[in-house]
């Protein structure tokens, strides 16, 4: 009897399906005060031009019922259906042995506590993370399609405009998961415009500017509806008394904003970790009272001047990124997970710190991302084609690390929490990559089209 990867991905999805049950029946979920500002029935309404307090992709979903355990399940919903769809969009045409280590790796991502307690948890993360990988998986049968010539046009297009349609929502929510939207849509227009579909190819270059345009001024009208630019909010965290990076950035930081804007900015300042001050959500109310044209200034030249001055400050810079990159995606305790991996397993994605030694497993992804990027570059400039099937995985790489680095330099908070959904999409493009790389018989979607197997 032939073996084939369809039967691999059987058994992985009943697996996922499984684990993300079990945590569903039996785990509590959890709230946090930022909860209720996704909650439409307390008077934050679902608003499509941001006069609301999030942008609106979660509080719709949550519109259907008020009940937190529903909640909880239509956010568990989201979640179990993107991986199962990215899943089956990526090892469907790869070698039966590649299959099944590649969708054991993926399965066991998917239930790994660092990233299923979002599920039970009451924000946005599971449903930005959800969405993302729906979007993506769409994007990729997309792109197979267009390249093979199989299916409708009609079907293919419906397939391209529901990818980024999901990939534009988590974007929406979260911005710095903008390099997703502009890489897997320029993937998709490369290959229809190698397959001669050049109108569709230029609709979508319109729907992608449109989608980030659109993702861009939501959240402006966002941060106008709490009262404050999001450049403030940049400003007061980044320049904040009492964080980890206080004589790295902080400090530094300040006295180069100081130097530079009105005199009342150099008079105030956001303050965390207990010391006295105010906190920088506070910080932005107390800006708009006492330093108005501060406000203006951070509006109109923070941006630029924060860019200046971390290219003129290669040694703030460096160690920046060194001292966040490292706890990316590792955000612990938000809810109580019903475990269902071995401890093992877990700790290939996690960071336990066992007998005092912090152990990051990101620096492997992170490294092997890079390795990934390199070869397919090598593999590029060399027109060796060895990597011509796995583009995909190596946007997607890309992407991550590109998200990554947004985060970290423009947020000194909560950095774990928020980098979650780009760290699970780095692993699974290092996996995804290396799978569609010695994964198929060529590494050409053409070639591979007929169903892989091996005897």
């Amino acid at each position: 009897m032939s073996r084939r990867p369809a039967q691999v991905l059987v058994v992985a999805t009943i697996v996922l399906w499984w684990g993300i049950s079990i945590n569903f029946l039996s785990a509590d979920y959890s709230v946090f005060p930022d909860t209720s500002s996704y909650q439409v029935q307390l008077g934050f309404p679902v608003s499509f031009s941001g006069d609301a307090w999030r942008a609106w992709p979660t509080p719709l979903l949550f519109a259907i019922s008020a009940e937190y355990r529903i909640q909880v399940l239509l956010q568990t919903a989201v979640y179990g259906l993107g991986w199962t769809i990215i899943l089956w969009a990526f090892f469907l045409r790869v070698r039966f042995v590649v299959a099944v280590v590649a969708t054991t790796f993926v399965t066991a991502l998917a239930l790994t506590p660092l990233y299923l307690q979002w599920t039970l948890t009451i924000l946005s993360e599971a449903i930005v993370l959800g969405f993302l990988l729906i979007g993506i998986g769409l994007a990729e049968v997309a792109r197979r399609r267009v390249v093979v010539g199989s299916g409708t046009k009609l079907s293919t297009w419906a397939l391209v405009g529901l990818s980024i349609a999901f990939i534009g929502m988590s974007t929406m929510s979260r911005l710095t998961l903008l390099p997703f939207l502009v890489g897997i849509g320029a993937l998709l227009v490369v290959s229809m415009a190698r397959a001669r579909q050049l109108l569709a190819a230029i609709v979508l270059i319109f729907g992608i500017v449109g989608t980030s345009g659109y993702a861009f001024w939501l959240n402006e009208r966002i941060d106008e509806h709490w009262g404050v630019s999001r450049t403030a909010t940049y400003y007061g965290y980044l320049s904040a008394r009492g964080t980890p990076l206080q004589e790295t950035l902080a400090d530094p930081l300040h006295a180069y904003v100081t130097a530079r804007g009105p005199e009342c900015l150099g008079s105030l300042r956001a303050s965390s970790g207990g010391v006295d001050g105010p906190d920088p959500w506070e910080f932005r109310r107390e800006l708009n009272v006492n330093c108005p044209e501060g406000v203006a200034w951070l509006e109109a030249h923070f941006r630029s001047e924060y860019a200046a001055f971390l290219v003129g400050n290669p040694r703030y810079t460096t160690r920046l990124v060194l001292e966040y990159l490292p706890t990316s995606g590792d955000a612990t305790g938000y809810a109580q997970v019903v475990s269902v991996l071995p401890a093992p397993a877990a700790a290939l994605f996690s960071s336990p710190n066992a007998d005092g030694h912090e152990y990051r497993p990101i620096y492997m992804w992170i490294l092997g991302g890079i390795s990934a990027l390199a070869l397919g570059l090598i593999s590029l400039i060399r027109r060796s084609g060895n990597w011509s099937g796995a583009e995909s995985g190596l946007v997607i790489i890309g992407a991550a690390l590109t998200s990554l680095l947004l985060t970290v330099v423009t947020l000194n908070s909560e950095v774990a929490r928020i980098t979650s959904q780009a760290t699970a999409l780095l692993i699974f493009g290092v996996v995804a990559s290396f799978a569609l790389r010695f994964g198929s018989p060529t590494g050409r979607f053409k070639q591979d089209c007929p169903q892989v197997m091996e005897e």
